[in-house]
């Protein structure tokens, strides 16, 4: 076969022979080559030796175990209890160190450098199992003896002595568990050591339930102590920003902002100082939240200030109407407020202070005619567009009006009848014009044909109103 021929071909190649060897026709052509499988071995075989050639970048602490024993131990006796039982997991050569009965005087240093530690039971005399029941998040020395709620026994006595976490089922604690329950079971037949058992392990209990305690006070203290470390740290990262954003000139819009705005903002309350990296990372972000924030409050001051002063034109709006003809149609107070005289008077007012009800009673009388014709066009054409909309819509509308298209003269016919929203009541042109006709909601708003409906009930008659 081709495979047989290929392998016998790679063999001959590689065995020395005195025989000549033929060099052309059919598969001895390539008996000259190596196989495609010798030659990727020879290429991985090549690059192992040129990556071996290379040394191995090694970090910091690369000749620590190059120093001696007895300084390693002095070294190790400083190591915060959690680090210490890290370095232990590092390597071979720290387990091997820390992990020896040599190494206890190690830990019992490390743990007594810990602040409020509750003393380790004469019974624990593992480093590692030490430090983990003493630095986990809740201290499990409980389970020791404990028995799970899946394998605890019917007998409510041992029960009570033996005690029992309800957590899901761990190898350990249920192999501990057997081992107890198959103690008592050995000595049964004895009531002598069946009391002296029962004794025990109620004096156990009672002192690992203090030993229990005393660990969760003292990890619950840790924690908030935890707590308020971090919040320090953070408190003095946000001062530093502040102090920062201070010298840019935002000081006054740091002190406008709402309680906890600028600890919202990304990066702002982490633990880690401020560096001036940081600062120039977050920098741009920062000022472009505050630019945001100062033109939304200066929105919302712009607008209590306007509400105020749209009240007081309010007030003197009946008096400002009683100047004018009988029936005369006006614009609301909604759309006085943009005529230029007014505008004038509010902008000339201090903040803080109102016009009085003079100025403005001044200011109306000097609004010029132009400004009543302008507005009353702008009217005309939205009720224009907004009945020629509905006839498009509803093409029963044009044999009730005769009319294709309206035109600002067909607003005067008296089957063009509209109906301000909110309202029970229809009003022809143009007194639908009237802010009185409308909502109390609407009336000091601009006026807009948006709150209009055309009445598609008009009585048939065709005729033109008066002006």
């Amino acid at each position: 076969m081709l495979g047989d021929d290929v392998c016998t071909a790679a063999d001959t190649h590689s065995r020395p022979t005195d025989e000549p060897q033929p060099l052309t026709g059919g598969a001895h052509a390539d008996a000259s080559q190596p196989s495609k499988r010798r030659r990727q071995a020879e290429a991985s075989t090549t690059r192992q030796k040129r990556r071996s050639k290379k040394p191995r970048k090694l970090g910091r602490l690369r000749q620590v175990m190059d120093l001696p024993v007895d300084l390693l131990y002095e070294i190790f006796q400083y190591v915060w209890p959690p680090s210490l039982l890290n370095l232990s997991r590092a390597t071979k050569a720290f387990r091997n160190l820390l992990m020896s009965r040599s190494a206890r005087h190690i830990w019992q240093s490390s743990l007594a450098r810990v602040d409020g530690l509750p003393p380790v039971p004469t019974d624990m005399t593992e480093p590692e199992e030490c430090a983990r029941k003493h630095f986990a998040p809740y201290c499990d020395v409980r389970d020791r003896f404990g028995l799970l709620a899946s394998v605890a026994p019917d007998d409510t006595s041992l029960a009570k002595m033996l005690p029992y976490v309800r957590l899901d089922v761990r190898f350990d604690m249920v192999q501990r568990s057997d081992e107890e329950l198959h103690l008592l079971a050995a000595i049964a037949e004895d009531p002598q050591a069946v009391q002296k058992w029962f004794a025990a392990k109620e004096t156990d209990f009672e002192r690992w339930k203090k030993h229990v305690r005393l660990c969760e006070d003292w990890y619950y203290d840790e924690a908030d102590a935890a707590d308020e470390d971090r919040d320090l740290r953070r408190d003095r990262r946000q001062k530093a920003i502040e102090q920062r954003l201070t010298d840019l000139g935002w000081g006054d819009e740091l002190a406008k902002l709402p309680e906890g705005a600028l600890g919202e903002q990304k990066s702002v309350r982490i633990v880690t100082p401020l560096s001036a990296r940081g600062w120039l990372s977050m920098k741009d972000r920062l000022v472009s939240f505050l630019t945001h924030a100062r033109d939304e409050r200066l929105a919302k001051e712009k607008a209590v200030i306007t509400n105020a002063r749209r009240k007081l034109l309010k007030t003197v709006y009946p008096d400002f109407c009683r100047s004018k003809p009988f029936r005369a149609i006006l614009p609301g107070v909604g759309d006085l407020v943009t005529a230029p005289a007014i505008v004038q008077v509010f902008d000339e007012a201090p903040c803080g202070t109102e016009p009085s009800a003079a100025s403005l009673l001044n200011a109306l009388a000097t609004i010029p005619q132009s400004f009543f014709d302008a507005w009353r066009a702008r009217c005309e054409q939205e009720l224009v567009a907004l009945a020629q909309e509905c006839l498009q819509n509803n093409p029963a509308l044009k044999q009730i009006l005769e009319i294709d298209s309206v035109t600002a003269n067909d607003l005067r016919l008296a089957t063009l009848v509209f109906c301000p929203r909110n309202m029970l009541s229809c009003t022809p042109y143009p007194d639908i014009l009237n802010m009185s006709y409308f909502h109390e909601d609407d009336r000091e708003q601009p006026w807009s044909a948006k709150n209009i409906d055309l009445n598609d009930s008009a009585p048939h008659p065709r005729s033109a109103l008066p002006d």
